[in-house]
């Protein structure tokens, strides 16, 4: 376990009294997808993966920037610019999609432009999609699970001190399933990965989505990592009520939870637009993990 870093609360007021940087969403295309491309961590050594598929479809992206058919799931860094003030705190971002493809403009591009003025390096994951893997969930949530020890393995070359997971809609289901499914690692694996832990130390739910059903079909541990809710009133493809279902769940287990609930915005509420009313979630996030004293060293 590395040691804590005393200076973190006060990076984390300096970077929340600043001016939030302006709402300016990316122009979707498949060329602006490519070009955060270039540098792609795979997940997997070469014939470990688990759930792999024979003979996959071809990876593309679509005129929207989406990326579908992930069959060779990775992870992209987006570390922080040379002389931008580092937090420690560090989120791996899983992008929404409906499993069928990833929102890499509005979830990755645009999520990155908002966190890293706060001081806060980001990680896209790529992970499987539907028809590229023999059991879409379960590799998508393994995928998830191997970024986390991933980027713990990794800690140490970023400055890390607290790593924390968000998704969007279908990002955020992945999520909510990380959430009580993880484990300590393996001290005595062969792989140095697999010898870390899987749990992150936050998670944050936007919009999540459980194929519109209301019930919360996850299922949550008392060691769950705290976790933050953002979602509107008036999301038709997720309804509210599934939100505050999770949140009876989470507050039954005394899990640390926040909902962060605004009454229009849709699907879309917490996409990076002038006219969403969650577009400030960074913040409120941040704010929270600092007031309730949540941001915590990592597991090795």
């Amino acid at each position: 376990m590395r040691p804590w870093s005393l200076a973190l609360p006060f990076l984390l007021f300096a970077v929340l009294s600043a001016q939030p940087p302006p709402l300016v969403p990316p122009t979707p295309s498949p060329e602006a997808t490519a070009a955060t491309l270039h540098v792609q961590i795979p997940l997997w050594p070469e014939g470990g993966m688990p759930l792999a598929k024979e003979n996959p479809r071809a990876e593309t992206i679509n005129h929207k920037g989406g990326i579908a058919a992930v069959s060779r799931p990775s992870l992209v860094p987006f570390p922080l610019p040379p002389g931008q003030p580092n937090t420690g705190v560090a989120i791996i971002v899983f992008p929404g999609g409906g499993y069928s493809h990833l929102d890499w403009t509005n979830h990755v591009i645009a999520l990155t432009g908002q966190f890293h003025p706060r001081g806060v390096a980001v990680f896209a994951l790529k992970y499987r999609t539907k028809a590229n893997a023999q059991d879409t969930a379960e590799a998508a949530l393994a995928d998830a699970q191997r970024a986390v020890r991933l980027v713990r393995s990794r800690a140490g070359e970023h400055g890390i001190t607290c790593l924390g997971v968000v998704g969007y809609s279908a990002g955020a289901n992945l999520a909510m399933r990380l959430a009580g499914s993880f484990d300590d690692g393996d001290p005595a694996s062969a792989d140095p990965v697999a010898r870390h832990s899987s749990r992150p130390d936050f998670i944050a739910g936007l919009s999540t989505w459980a194929y519109g059903r209301a019930e919360s079909p996850f299922t949550f541990l008392k060691n769950t990592p705290p976790v933050f809710l953002g979602h509107a009133d008036d999301d038709k493809g997720a309804p509210v009520a599934l939100a505050l279902h999770i949140r009876r769940q989470l507050e039954a287990l005394q899990v640390p939870v926040h909902l962060e609930r605004h009454d229009t915005g849709g699907h879309g509420a917490f996409h990076f637009m002038p006219n969403r009313s969650g577009a400030l979630w960074p913040d409120a996030l941040l704010q929270w993990l600092d007031t309730r004293n949540l941001v915590l060293p990592p597991r090795s």
